[in-house]
């Protein structure tokens, strides 16, 4: 009689949630609201907005436009690759709350409102998560946070009072508050299908009646608000606590799995198959009539790219609808694995990753719900798929897409005649892609293709060590490499460099450019380069002035007296150098400057920034200042004709202070001839003509492409 009030209350529900893109019928299967059809999608967690990933993004992409645009092309990825899922892993109980609960308002929440925005358009159905309890500031932020969960242990957000009244009002504020962006309450976006009580709650043995009643708490807390959201708790952290999940007012079970374990500092080697040929518990443990979705998962440590789709083989076996990686690296952190050491997935850096993963995608799809597709070695071969652990390789094929993440054996049978997309690495027997990049063709017309062209890309270290952003582990090679295809009416053989083209009988085609980077290039890093700095020369050549660095290891230039005076050999000047030339990306021009710097005491209101060509001609601008760092953006239209100092200076003091112009008759800044960039400081530049102590600490500098 229980199971039957359960299953009548849950198909209750479901009949309220039939307004949404997704509902949950009686028997736990979600099924789209528009034609009734089952739910199968994969995605990936992406979690920019907070925690360790925002300030990942932020050492690559300091301002909220940056992190913004890193969205987009995220998103645009995600939607190349075919993903429909995005867990939305949100650290907002420790980033945008207080200890009561109260939602707060910050560049977190307007990143998290942008990314909503941005993935809904293409589509994903979303799972939310806004409540993950474990530290925010791993590994290296802000220990002194005041959200909620700072003042409540894991166990204490399932059972004491107080920490679930917090929780409470947290979820409230959060389902009743307004997207900037799109317009819609958090409970009414029709993206997000899903609401997730709790991140990986504590593993607690015989509480299950507690348990339950914290699962209905917040079920009905989350229902009090109007929302008719699946209503989802996590079962993997522990499979005893089934009962409760089973009692409770819950539609969902989330999973987790990380077969490889988490954090071995180096590429695991070997065949990881037999790891994932079975996830036991997500079919033998009973949860009543309702819906799976893995909430995490991954193969961590692994560079292969066979691991995703036996993973789905498994989900799909068990009954899941809805899978998401955990997780994605952003375009910006990707070429040094900053967001998570122990995971790496990104479309243009892990290329045959990526495929692997969009053949995930289409197994996900493909792969009838519940069925049995044997034990390792059989079930390496299951519908369209087959992943070969020797060969690095898995593939998809049923006539119409073909995909594969290595190189084809030439047996391989195609059908051309009736195939619409391709994407892989490597080579088949139609086409042939140099270079370790993903190309994707899809067929507009007889005869007619449009191809997807990104970079070659290199790896130079170990992505599994521990993640700093002076140690790259990809670089990237938008050279032209040799591109072949074999298609129907079509024969072309063509090194060509990254872009979209049209490929017919006319030939290539470019059609418009790929977005393959958040381009940037850090000149001046002032822990790795201070060794390399030369300096003005301070006491009776020009003023005494302090260049030991700062206590956080950032470029230090102060003094107590900028003034002219009459012993000095030199104008009142204090400046530090740094050569760029070897970090430039010769041809190509940026088109800003990103500053992080801040004044040393109140009358520094400015200083500047200067660039010196091979022919010494400089070029300088000068920046306002303030005592509080900031990050600013200076255009590199913005640089004029300028003096900069000549370093290191000579014995016993006969050449000029200032560089002498020996060309230099541009009306811009010349990047392919710039050496130098320069700090200064110069007391006639001020009001007070630098009477007044002068002082600036300087963290980095930047170039935008």
């Amino acid at each position: 009689m229980k199971h039957l009030l359960l299953t009548l209350a849950l198909f209750g529900a479901s009949l309220v949630s039939a307004q949404e893109l997704v509902y949950q019928d009686s028997e736990g299967v979600i099924r789209y609201t528009a034609d009734k059809s089952e739910v199968a999608v994969f995605g990936a967690n992406y979690c920019l907005p907070s925690a360790s990933d925002y300030r990942a993004a932020d050492k690559v992409a300091p301002t909220l436009a940056e992190k913004k645009r890193m969205i987009d092309i995220d998103m645009a990825h995600f939607a190349r690759m075919g993903f429909r899922a995005l867990r939305l892993s949100f650290w907002g109980d420790w980033e945008n709350s207080d200890k009561e609960g109260n939602l707060v308002d910050n560049e977190h929440l307007d990143l998290l409102d942008y990314l909503i925005w941005r993935a809904s358009e293409r589509g994903i159905l979303m799972l939310f998560s806004p409540t993950v309890a474990h530290a925010a500031w791993w590994p290296d932020g802000d220990r002194n946070l005041d959200g909620f969960t700072a003042h409540y242990g894991k166990e204490s957000l399932t059972f004491d009072k107080e920490a679930i009244r917090a929780q409470q009002n947290y979820m409230t504020q959060f389902l009743n508050y307004r997207n900037r962006y799109t317009g819609h309450r958090y409970k009414e976006e029709p993206h997000i299908i899903a609401v997730e009580i709790l991140n990986e709650p504590a593993r607690v043995m015989g509480r299950n009646d507690e348990l339950r009643r914290y699962i209905n708490t917040m079920t009905e807390t989350i229902r009090a608000t109007g929302c008719r959201k699946i209503v989802a708790y996590n079962i993997s952290e522990n499979f005893y606590m089934a009962p409760a999940l089973r009692n409770s007012k819950a539609q969902c079970a989330t999973y987790g799995w990380y077969p490889t374990q988490l954090n071995h500092g180096e590429t695991l080697k070997g065949n990881f198959l037999p790891y994932v040929n079975d996830y036991a518990p997500m079919k033998t443990v009973d949860i009543g009539p309702r819906s799976k979705m893995v909430y995490e998962f991954d193969a961590p440590d692994l560079t292969c790219s066979y691991m995703y789709p036996a993973q789905v083989r498994e989900f799909r076996e068990g009954g899941v609808q809805w899978a998401a990686m955990f997780s994605y690296d952003m375009i910006g952190t990707a070429p040094w694995n900053l967001g998570w050491q122990t995971h790496l997935l990104n479309m243009v850096y892990t290329p045959k990753k990526a495929v692997s993963a969009m053949i995930a995608v289409k197994a996900m799809e493909a792969l009838p719900r519940g069925k049995d597709w044997g034990v390792y070695p059989a079930n390496s071969q299951f519908g369209p798929v087959t992943v070969d652990w020797k060969a690095d390789r898995s593939t998809y094929y049923d006539g119409v897409t073909l995909l594969y993440s290595n190189s084809l054996p030439k047996e391989f049978e195609l059908n051309s005649s009736t195939l619409r997309h391709i994407a892989g690495v490597g080579s088949s027997a139609l086409v042939a892609c140099e270079g370790n990049r993903i190309y994707f063709l899809d067929r507009k017309a007889e005869e007619e293709w449009d191809l997807e062209l990104y970079p070659a890309i290199h790896q130079v270290d170990d992505p599994f060590k521990w993640p700093s952003i002076d140690r790259r582990v990809f670089t990237l090679d938008a050279g032209a490499y040799r591109f072949v295809c074999t298609l129907p009416g079509l024969q072309i053989d063509k090194e060509l460099a990254p872009g979209r083209y049209r490929l017919s009988k006319r030939g290539v085609e470019p059609i418009g450019e790929v977005v393959y980077s958040v381009s940037h290039e850090r000149i001046f890093d002032p822990k790795r380069d201070y060794p390399t700095l030369l300096f003005t020369r301070g006491g009776f050549f020009s003023p005494s002035f302090d260049s030991r660095p700062s206590e956080t290891g950032n470029l230090k230039l102060y003094t107590e007296d900028l003034s002219e005076k009459e012993e000095y050999w030199f104008p009142a000047d204090i400046t530090a150098q740094h050569y760029i030339g070897d970090r430039l990306k010769r041809g190509a021009k940026p088109r800003s400057i990103l500053l992080r710097v801040r004044a040393l005491t109140p009358t520094t209101e400015h200083m500047r920034l200067l660039l010196s060509e091979d022919d010494f001609a400089a070029w300088g601008v000068t920046v306002a200042i303030k005592e509080e760092g900031q990050t600013i953006e200076i255009p590199t239209t913005a640089f004029h004709k300028d003096r900069a100092p000549q370093l290191p200076q000579d014995w016993p003091g006969i050449s000029p202070y200032y560089r002498p112009d020996f060309g230099g008759r541009g009306t811009e800044v010349d990047w392919t001839a710039v050496e130098n960039i320069y700090f200064s400081l110069r007391g006639n530049d001020f009001s007070d003509r630098g009477t007044t102590p002068k002082g600036i600490e300087v963290e980095r500098v930047e170039l935008r492409y």
